[in-house]
C-alpha cells in the first residue's frame, strides 16, 4: 500500500556520545580491512572487536507520522542506518493508479446496484485519496519513490548486542510495520550500510514524497519563535532562543509547566520569563513560596504583598464579583463561588473523598449558601450593592455602595447551627474553629483591604507561612483573590495578556481539596486567555496526584530541567521524551533545559545579562 503523510509532528534531540557504548567504528580501515571477521553465525557477525546485527524495514503503516524513524535516529547505542532511494517510473505508477481507481469505481457501482452500503464509505475515501494522488503525480506536484532502509547495530559483546537488539525491536513493537533481523545476510547488510554502499539485498517499499520526508525528525535546531524575550542559547546551534509564549501558531493554550530539582536553574528560568515578558506588557501575578522572587518583582516596579500573621494586609476568600458571561451577560456566579468556598473549607478541615466526609461537605455547602443569603447576595449583579440613598451629611446621592461579603466567621456560625445535635459534625466544628478570627489560624476571617492598582506585576509572599498549616490555604486564597479582584474585572477582548505564576506549587498537594483547587483555578485562568505557570522542584508529587498531572499535561509548554533518576523516567513517560532528550537531562547540568511545545522542542542553555545576574543571584554578589 502507498504511504501518505499525516500532519502529526515530532521533534527530536540529537543523542550525546558518551563512553564506549556510543563509540562508532571511527577508523575507516577498520571497516574496509578489519584485523578479524567472523561471518559464520546466523544471527550476527563479528568485525574486528565489534559484534554486529543488521535489520531491514519490511513494512510501513498506512500513514507516516512526522519523525516516524526517531527510534532509530535517537537510539542510544552504536547504530548506523542507510536509506536507498529510487524513483518509480511515472507512467508505470499512473497506470497502476488508474487500474486501482477503476477497480474501486466498479465495486461502488456494484454496491449501488445491490442497494448495499457495506464498505461504501471507506471505498469512497480511498477513491478520493487515489484520485488526488494521481492528479498530483500527473501534474508533477508529487511522485512515488522506492525506499530501502537497512540498519546495523554494534556492541562490544554478544550479550550486550542481544540486549540492545531487543530494545531496538521493542521500539517498533505493536504496529503494522516490521523491523526484521537480516539473519544469514548480516555480511551483505554490513556492506550495504558501510561507506562501501555495496547493495545486494532488496526490500523496496513505495511511498510518496511527503511520507518519505516525514520519516525523519530532523528539526532539532528548528525553534520557530521570532518574537519575545531571549531565554538562552540553542544548545545545538548556539542561536538565541526567543520565547513567544502567547502565539497561537505555536500553542493551543498559554500554560507553562516548569520542572527542575533544586540547583538546576528552575527559579532563574521563571525570573527570566517574568523579566522578559513584563516589559512586553504581560502582567505577572506571582505566588512566591520562599521569597526568592521579591527582588525581581520590586525591581520591575511591581508591588510585593507579604502574607503572614503579622501583616496588615487582609484577604477575604469569600469575595465575590460580577463577571461577564458570553450568553447570559453580566452575572454573579454564586453557585460556583459556594463550590469554591466549600472546597476551601474542606481543605481546612482535612476532608477526604470518603462517603462520611462528602456528607460533611454537603453541610458546608448549606452553611455557605446561608451566609451569602444573609448578606443579601444572589446571582443578580444588583444584589452586590446597597439600594441607592441620599446622604444628608455629604449632601449627595449615594449609589453603587458595595455590600460586604460574608467572612469565614459567618460561615462558621451557620455551620455550628447546622451541626447542633449531630455528633458526626462535632470534630469538624472544632477543626474549623481554628480558622476563625478567634483561632490560631484565623488570618483569613476578615474583609479584603488590598487592591492591586496599576503596577505591572505583583508578588504574594508566603515565606512566613512556610512551616504552617496555612501555607496550602494561603495559596488557594491568593488564587481566589486574583480571580475575583483581577480576572473578573478584566475585559476579555482588551487584548491584554497575563500570567499567574505559582512557584513551588507542590505545597498544594498536601491535601486533596487544595490540589483540586490548583487544577480548577489554572483551568479558569487558561479559559480567560491567561498563561498560568506551575513551577516545582518535586515532580513526583505532581506525577502521583491526578490533579497535578492534569495541571502539567494541560499546559502546552513544558520547560524541563535535570531531574532525579526516578523522576526522569516519569518525565519520559508523561512528556514522551526521546532517548536523546533523556540523555541530555541525565547530564544534570545547571541551566540546561528542554522546552517542549506541541510542534517543537529545543534544548536551551539559559543565559543571563549582568543586570539579571545581580537581580537573580544576589547571594553570589550579582
Amino acid at each position: 500500500m502507498l504511504n501518505l503523510k499525516t500532519k502529526v509532528k515530532f521533534t527530536w534531540s540529537a543523542k550525546k556520545e558518551k563512553d564506549d557504548e556510543y563509540r562508532p567504528i571511527h577508523d575507516f580501515i577498520e571497516v574496509l580491512a578489519p584485523n578479524f571477521a567472523d561471518l559464520s553465525p546466523a544471527t550476527y557477525i563479528q568485525v574486528g572487536e565489534r559484534y554486529i546485527q543488521s535489520f531491514f524495514v519490511d513494512g510501513w503503516p498506512s500513514e507516516i507520522d512526522f519523525g516516524y524513524l526517531h527510534p532509530l535516529v535517537s537510539f542510544p547505542g552504536d547504530i548506523d542506518f542507510i536509506q536507498y532511494i529510487a524513483p518509480v517510473d511515472k507512467d508505470r505508477i499512473l497506470s497502476w493508479l488508474t487500474t486501482r481507481i477503476e477497480g474501486i469505481e466498479s465495486k461502488l457501482i456494484d454496491r449501488a446496484k445491490q442497494a448495499s452500503s457495506r464498505g461504501v464509505l471507506s471505498k469512497q475515501e480511498e477513491l478520493a485519496m487515489l484520485q488526488q494522488l494521481r492528479s498530483d503525480i500527473d501534474n508533477n506536484r508529487d511522485r512515488i519513490i522506492y525506499f530501502d532502509n537497512f540498519i546495523i547495530l554494534a556492541a562490544t559483546s554478544q550479550e550486550e548486542l542481544e540486549k540492545k537488539a531487543d530494545r531496538l525491536m521493542s521500539k517498533f513493537g505493536g504496529t503494522k510495520d516490521c523491523l526484521k533481523p537480516a539473519d544469514h545476510e548480516h555480511d551483505l547488510m554490513f556492506k550495504a550500510v558501510s561507506p562501501l554502499a555495496i547493495k545486494r539485498k532488496e526490500a523496496w517499499k513505495e511511498m510518496n514524497l511527503a511520507a518519505g520526508t516525514n520519516l525523519y525528525p530532523f528539526t532539532v535546531s528548528d525553534w520557530p519563535h521570532e518574537d519575545g524575550p531571549i531565554l538562552g542559547l540553542n544548545y545545538d546551534v548556539g542561536s538565541p532562543v526567543l520565547f513567544d509564549g502567547f502565539n497561537k501558531q505555536h500553542v493551543n493554550n498559554f500554560g507553562i509547566s516548569l520542572i527542575g530539582v533544586s540547583g538546576t536553574g528552575k527559579t532563574a528560568m521563571l525570573q527570566k520569563i517574568i523579566t522578559g515578558e513584563v516589559p512586553f506588557g504581560v502582567y505577572h501575578a506571582v505566588i512566591d513560596q520562599e521569597g526568592d522572587l521579591k527582588r525581581t518583582i520590586e525591581t520591575l516596579g511591581g508591588i510585593y504583598l507579604p502574607i503572614s500573621r503579622y501583616s496588615d494586609l487582609r484577604f477575604n476568600p469569600a469575595d465575590i464579583e460580577v463577571e461577564h458571561h458570553k450568553e447570559r451577560g453580566f452575572i454573579v456566579d454564586l453557585q460556583g463561588k459556594v463550590e469554591d468556598m466549600v472546597n476551601l473549607s474542606a481543605a481546612m478541615a482535612g476532608l477526604t473523598e470518603s462517603a462520611d466526609h462528602k456528607v460533611i461537605a454537603a453541610y458546608m455547602d448549606r452553611a455557605w449558601r446561608r451566609a451569602y443569603e444573609k448578606c443579601g447576595i444572589t446571582e443578580d449583579p444588583r444584589s452586590l450593592y446597597h439600594d441607592a440613598y441620599f446622604d444628608p451629611q455629604n449632601n449627595q446621592f449615594v449609589t453603587k455602595q458595595k455590600k460586604k461579603p460574608p467572612q469565614f466567621g459567618n460561615f462558621y456560625h451557620e455551620f455550628c447551627l447546622l451541626a447542633e445535635g449531630i455528633s458526626e459534625l462535632q470534630g469538624t466544628v472544632l477543626t474549623l474553629e481554628r480558622f476563625t478570627d478567634k483561632g490560631t489560624l484565623g488570618i483569613f476571617d476578615c474583609q479584603t483591604n488590598v487592591e492591586l492598582g496599576k503596577a505591572p506585576c505583583a508578588g504574594f509572599g508566603l515565606r512566613d507561612l512556610h512551616n504552617s498549616e496555612l501555607l496550602p490555604i494561603a495559596n488557594i486564597v491568593v488564587l481566589s483573590y486574583l480571580e475575583n479582584r483581577f480576572l473578573k474585572k478584566r475585559d476579555l477582548d482588551d487584548g491584554s495578556l497575563f500570567r499567574v505564576d505559582a512557584d513551588e506549587c507542590q505545597e498544594l498537594f498536601k491535601n486533596l481539596y487544595s490540589a483540586k483547587a490548583l487544577e480548577t483555578y489554572f483551568r479558569r485562568f487558561r479559559k480567560r486567555k491567561g498563561g498560568p505557570i506551575a513551577a516545582t522542584q518535586n515532580f513526583q508529587k505532581f506525577y502521583e496526584n491526578e490533579h497535578g498531572r492534569a495541571v502539567i499535561q494541560n499546559s502546552d509548554t513544558k520547560i524541563i530541567f535535570a531531574q532525579h533518576e526516578g523522576d526522569l523516567q516519569r518525565c519520559a513517560e508523561l512528556f514522551k521524551l526521546t532517548e536523546g532528550e533523556l540523555e541530555f537531562l541525565g547530564m544534570g547540568l545547571a541551566h540546561h533545559a528542554i522546552i517542549k511545545q506541541p510542534k517543537y522542542s529545543v534544548r536551551v542553555v539559559t543565559q543571563f545579562s549582568p543586570w539579571e545576574q545581580e537581580i537573580f543571584f544576589p547571594e553570589h554578589g550579582g
